[in-house]
């Protein structure tokens, strides 16, 4: 199966740029024990909305054999070393094909990280999918996955756009029809660790407060009331999301608002008008940004 081709366009000065969307999390279930190889099992749907981060790749001049990935960065705050994964995400690729790693790569970042949206793992897929195109590869959609999936457990996902079931660790994906949302995004203005929303996940697990991995409600098909199994953990990693929820909650959306991945960002499903005038009060009401999403087109 090819990869997809939505989220490319190819330049004259052959250049190739990408669109990388961040995520919703629409269902989050989470098994209690952790597997060995230290990871928890999900069963997710996650949507792919159209909040992107924008990546540019072409060869470097007069490097043409240069031994690793020459990236920027303009925007939100992000590495431009290894420690980036888009930077990792090229070096696997160039070393799995067995070709040097001669690439500019420029990032937009507008994502936040930290947010449970996805922004890393979403900049990972595009930045394989970029170069696939880029160095005329022709991998299959499954082959990129499957690299992907040594970068981290969000980035097969984003392959399968615009929905899919993730099952896992996120790894094992998918694809699947859903009707096309929309939705409030409120994006506070501090992130949350994964590492210690599951920490205090397994602790709550321990002491007989959470329930057990059920079949997230709706995989498959639209949820009509989002679920979120790491949403008490969170609560407690960073109880300052209680201040957003009831703040959110006093502009006419806290009944409704969820929890994406592990959080901070949150999101309620409703309809476009409604989405645009929330939005508007938590803007102007709030420190923290709230914008409308929908189901990203790719």
């Amino acid at each position: 199966m090819n990869p997809p081709t939505q989220q490319i366009v190819s330049h004259p000065d052959g250049s190739v740029e990408v669109l990388a969307p961040a995520k919703l999390n629409l269902t989050l279930s989470v098994r209690p024990e952790p597997r060995p190889d230290g990871f928890h099992e999900i069963e997710s749907l996650f949507v792919g909305i159209d909040f992107y981060d924008r990546l540019m790749f072409q060869p470097p001049k007069g490097f043409p054999s240069a031994p690793e990935p020459a990236l920027t960065v303009r925007g939100l705050d992000a590495p431009c070393d290894e420690t980036n994964l888009v930077f990792q995400a090229a070096k696997l690729l160039a070393e799995h094909v067995g070709r040097p790693c001669n690439v500019s790569i420029h990032l937009e970042k507008h994502i936040p990280a930290g947010r449970g949206l996805g922004g890393g793992s979403s900049d990972a897929a595009a930045t394989l999918l970029g170069l696939n195109h880029l160095w005329n590869l022709e991998l299959s959609r499954d082959e990129l996955a499957a690299l992907g999936a040594r970068l981290g457990s969000d980035v097969p996902f984003f392959f399968y756009l615009p929905a899919a079931e993730c099952r896992g660790r996120g790894e094992r994906v998918e694809p699947v029809n859903v009707e096309k949302i929309f939705a409030v995004l409120v994006i506070p203005d501090f992130a949350i660790s994964t590492p210690s929303v599951y920490k205090i996940f397994d602790e709550l697990t321990a002491e007989g407060k959470m329930d057990t991995l059920t079949p997230s409600s709706g995989m498959g098909l639209m949820p009509t009331t989002p679920k979120n199994q790491l949403e008490p953990a969170a609560m407690r990693a960073e109880p300052r999301l209680a201040e957003v929820r009831q703040k959110v909650k006093e502009l006419g959306l806290g009944e409704n608002l969820h929890l994406t991945g592990s959080g901070s960002a949150m999101f309620a499903l409703c309809e476009p008008e409604q989405a645009r005038q929330a939005a508007e009060k938590i803007n102007n009401r709030t420190p923290w940004q709230a914008r409308v999403v929908e189901t990203c087109s790719c």
